[in-house]
């Protein structure tokens, strides 16, 4: 994933219009929010009253440039965001140099003690 150029996403938000949606971001978190709510009267006077909510929170990773995000509505009632990937310069091969050590320094390295203290040898006197 980390060779596209950008993060994308997207939300079934079908049956809601532009107005009753919201997009937010608080830092890398983003938000989508959507609230429809729909009275209607039979012609015998019945009433109904549709409901509903749609929200959905996505941290974005760390490197998308946040102010670039865009979101787009879609006739079939698709919202698409689209969170552009931060250039960052192409790392060339290289490379890395492996150090050898000596058995001894690397088990040192792992015991060592303040002055003063001697290694316990295997038993409690």
């Amino acid at each position: 994933r980390r060779a596209e150029k950008s993060e994308r996403f997207s939300l079934d938000v079908r049956g809601f219009s532009p107005e009753e949606l919201t997009v937010k971001m608080d830092g890398r978190k983003l938000t989508v929010c959507g609230t429809h709510d729909a009275r209607s009267e039979s012609e015998d006077g019945c009433l109904s009253h549709e409901h509903r909510e749609v929200r959905r929170e996505v941290l974005l990773p760390e490197d998308v440039n946040l102010e670039a995000v865009a979101c787009a509505l879609s006739q079939d009632g698709r919202l698409c965001i689209e969170a552009p990937r931060l250039s960052l310069p192409s790392a060339e091969e290289r490379t890395i140099p492996i150090t050898i050590t000596r058995a001894q320094e690397a088990v040192a390295e792992g015991t060592r003690r303040p002055a003063g203290e001697e290694a316990d040898a295997g038993g409690e006197q």
